[in-house]
């Protein structure tokens, strides 16, 4: 009895994990399509672009520093928090204001999606000016509104 439960407990395991690593392939084409806007609306500084990706929530940007980056910052500028709160609008009113050239490469992406919510990991760099100022890993948290995927929340670690 206790070998059919084994049995039976790894099945209903590997099905569940199967089923969570996996998504129709229009979605995740649809999450790497989102995913593809965000970048280049970036590059071309392209705010109306960069808003209509996002849920019209609030929406929180989280990012924590690495100790050796938090330990870097500390030194230059005391108040630096080990994790940084902002928002979307904010973001998008820095790409579309700065002078500099910017733009987000991204890489390493991993979708996973039931059709309803999504999750995207990967591992990101952010340029200004052709030089890299911070990178990491990134997590976006997307919702299908019944129309389109919308970003609901992006924390990055930058190392």
């Amino acid at each position: 009895m206790k070998k059919v439960f084994t049995i039976l407990a790894i099945l209903i395991f590997s099905k569940m994990s199967y089923a969570q690593n996996s998504g129709s392939t229009s979605n995740i084409a649809a999450v790497r399509k989102i995913l593809n806007s965000f970048t280049q609306a970036i590059i071309k500084k392209d705010s109306t672009t960069l808003a209509s990706l996002f849920a019209n929530t609030p929406i929180t940007f989280l990012s924590v520093e690495s100790a050796e980056t938090f330990a870097y910052l500390k030194k230059k500028h005391p108040s630096t928090p080990l994790i940084g709160i902002n928002n979307y609008k904010d973001f998008i009113a820095y790409v579309a204001q700065t002078k500099d050239q910017v733009e987000e490469r991204i890489y390493n992406v991993r979708v996973r999606t039931d059709g309803s919510i999504a999750s995207l990991s990967s591992d990101y760099s952010f340029w200004s000016d052709n030089q890299k100022i911070n990178w990491g890993q990134e997590n976006w948290e997307l919702v299908f509104d019944g129309t389109d995927w919308k970003l609901l929340l992006l924390p990055g670690q930058i190392i």
